[in-house]
């Protein structure tokens, strides 16, 4: 495994808000992304696609688990309460819209959809500088900067995946990866699940001669 896969493989397994499997699941995902490197959603789109998912599941469990931090009536100061929502929600809501324009994405595999995607991880990323500002800004939030910022670098890392990988150009814009794949595996690309049927040649009758019905007259007389 290279150093930038495993570099994505750590980033992609951190606790921050996005892009969060744990590390055996993550671990996991990517053997089955690599094995699955010759598809169209392979390799490292897979692998994003998973950790994106991972991110939301988790997100989405952690949120109901510490429901009761969104409780206004835990927070002594109501200024306070309203950095924190400006901090956290922001960054929820952009993540879940994330996976639904993610899901449309997989179905259609259009450039438009896949530019649109992009946009929503932009805005995300712009949360994250909100967050990391709101918490610089408030002592009791600062605990969280070191998480934002691991989102933040992970979701840029992602991005720039998006807009220079050559597979996703390949994918969503030319729609031609099983084409272009022999110039990224030479060794046994993509095996084809055509069935190739064998050619029988037609097999010629051999002539035969003529047999004549009258019995044949005996050479030796009497």
């Amino acid at each position: 495994m290279s150093s930038t896969a495993l570099a994505l493989l750590i980033l992609a397994t951190d606790t921050s808000n996005s892009f969060k499997p744990m590390f055996p699941v993550g671990l996991l995902a990517w053997i089955v992304s690599y094995r699955n490197r010759k598809d169209e959603i392979g390799g490292f789109l897979l692998y994003f696609f998973w950790s994106l998912y991972g991110g939301i599941l988790t997100t989405v469990l952690f949120f109901f688990i510490n429901l009761q931090s969104y409780v206004p009536e835990n927070f002594d100061d109501h200024r306070l309460y309203h950095l924190f929502l400006w901090s956290e929600v922001p960054g929820i809501f952009l993540l879940l819209a994330q996976g639904v324009i993610a899901t449309m994405l997989l179905a259609v595999r259009t450039w438009d959809m896949l530019r649109l995607f992009r946009l929503v991880m932009i805005l995300t990323l712009a949360s994250n500088v909100l967050a990391v500002a709101i918490d610089a800004s408030n002592e009791n939030l600062q605990d969280n900067i070191g998480i934002e910022g691991m989102s933040m670098a992970t979701g840029i890392i992602w991005l720039c995946y998006l807009f220079v990988s050559r597979r996703v150009k390949h994918v969503f814009l030319h729609h031609d990866w099983y084409s272009a794949v022999h110039h990224f595996y030479p060794e046994g690309a993509v095996e084809s699940n055509r069935v190739t049927p064998t050619i029988v040649p037609p097999v010629t009758p051999r002539s035969v001669a003529p047999q004549s019905d009258k019995p044949a007259s005996d050479s030796n007389p009497g």
